[in-house]
């Protein structure tokens, strides 16, 4: 994923590269020729933020079932106030199941 996300900043820098060129040019037709790359670049950068948007909505899918799990524990534990602890270890283990989701995205 990482590759992916360096590859989309490369393709930011060629676009804001691209514009820049527009900017100083004075001839039109290269100024449209330049515009339909900024164009293209941009396709390419919506698809593959399609791909990493896919692929985070995956990893986070993946771990639904432990997040209900973990948070019905919590329900659970709560229902039994006296046993506070449960709650306390029920709320620690969902936390870290969430942790372990955003360490994934990030």
């Amino acid at each position: 994923m990482d590759e992916l996300e360096a590859l989309a900043t490369q393709l930011r820098a060629l676009r804001e590269s691209l514009r820049g060129q527009i900017a100083q040019t004075d001839d039109v037709a290269t100024a449209n020729k330049l515009q339909a790359q900024v164009l293209e670049v941009n396709s390419r950068i919506q698809s593959i933020n399609s791909v990493i948007f896919a692929a985070n909505t995956a990893q986070v899918t993946q771990h639904l079932d432990a997040i209900n799990d973990a948070t019905k524990e919590i329900g659970e534990a709560i229902a039994d106030i006296q046993q506070i602890a449960d709650v306390i270890g029920a709320v620690k283990n969902l936390l870290g199941i969430v942790d372990g989701v955003i360490g994934l995205l990030t």
